[in-house]
């Protein structure tokens, strides 16, 4: 039997480690009174710290797996293994040649049972997170999102309502929150509104769609275009940051509701006006008779999610890949 340590798993070493050793002592691969290598063997051999394995070891002798004999070694507990382990292996055996009859490669297939299963399994559902941001149309897709890939319960708030109404953080809008998910835009706005450093914070990037991108790939250099959002420094830093592989030789224009009186003389100036959110429908009102307005959908991309997934279940990825055959 051989213990594999993925250095793309969402799982820490320890826990890879803890989790392996207990799936053979359960499936009776391991017989009662086995000797296991020493903390300093197997970290050796594995090429991981000492104290991990060691750690592992500790941990899996309180729940009852192995046991600890000073001078003598680590060795499986008597009467542990559990026959009904044989037949969820065989289930999950069965499963995995499906996929990968199905077309799914062994990398999809451990991505989906590391992020979606595991979020499912791990009561995941019971995770609350906020989301901040400019606009609903946002909040709504990262909302979405986060449910989707993680199950997660999500709910949003604007950053123009917590900037108007501080209160609500005193109402109970962080209440059982375990994760705030905020535009990396207004991480510094949410933090003066709400200064508790016991607040956890992922700061995301969210993305222009794709369509967006390529519109501005093909209007002609010179061309006037106005980036409209709900106020001016989200416009400038949102639409700089997410549309700047669109960049071909376009005059922009960044405007945001709260400009006041200066923002019909901006959009007068723009030929094609992209707006977000709410900025799209009051901007549909103020635009003229032959300007195009676009309206934008933005949404966070894998990497976010998979940040936001660590940084709920406070797990490491680590950068080492090893094997030890234990039998």
């Amino acid at each position: 039997m051989q213990i594999h340590l993925n250095r793309h798993s969402m799982l820490s070493i320890k826990e890879q480690i803890k989790r392996q050793i207990r799936m053979f002592i359960e499936s009776g691969a391991f017989s009662s009174g086995l000797p296991l290598p020493s903390a300093k063997d197997m970290a050796s051999a594995l090429n991981v710290n000492r104290n991990t394995v060691a750690d592992a070891y500790r941990e899996l002798v309180s729940e009852g797996f192995l046991d600890a004999i000073v001078g003598k070694g680590t060795f499986v507990k008597k009467n542990t293994a559990t026959a009904s382990i044989d037949d969820l292996a065989a289930i999950f055996r069965e499963a995995f040649e499906k996929a990968v009859k199905s077309g799914f490669t062994r990398s999809q297939i451990e991505d989906f049972l590391l992020t979606r299963a595991v979020a499912c399994l791990s009561n995941a559902e019971s995770r609350k997170v906020l989301v901040v941001e400019c606009n609903r149309e946002a909040i709504e897709n990262i909302c979405r999102t986060l449910q989707c890939e993680l199950g997660v319960e999500a709910q949003g708030v604007l950053v123009q309502e917590l900037r108007t109404d501080p209160e609500l953080i005193s109402k109970g809008v962080l209440s059982s929150v375990d994760l705030v998910v905020c535009g990396m835009n207004h991480v510094e706005e949410f933090r003066r509104i709400c200064p508790d450093d016991s607040i956890e914070i992922v700061g995301v990037m969210t993305r222009a769609d794709v369509r967006i991108v390529n519109e501005l790939r093909r209007l002609p250099k010179g061309t006037k275009v106005g980036f409209c959002c709900a106020n001016q420094q989200s416009a400038e830093t949102f639409f700089n940051e997410s549309t700047q592989s669109g960049e071909t030789g376009l005059i922009k224009i960044w405007m945001g509701l709260d400009r006041g009186d200066d923002l019909k003389n901006l959009l007068d100036q723009c030929q094609v006006i992209i707006a977000n959110g709410l900025a799209y429908d009051r901007v549909v009102q103020l635009a003229n008779t032959g300007q195009r307005v676009i309206r934008l959908e933005s949404n966070i991309d894998r990497s976010n999610v998979d940040l936001i997934w660590e940084r709920l279940t406070q797990v490491r990825k680590y950068i080492t890949e090893s094997t030890i055959d234990l039998a």
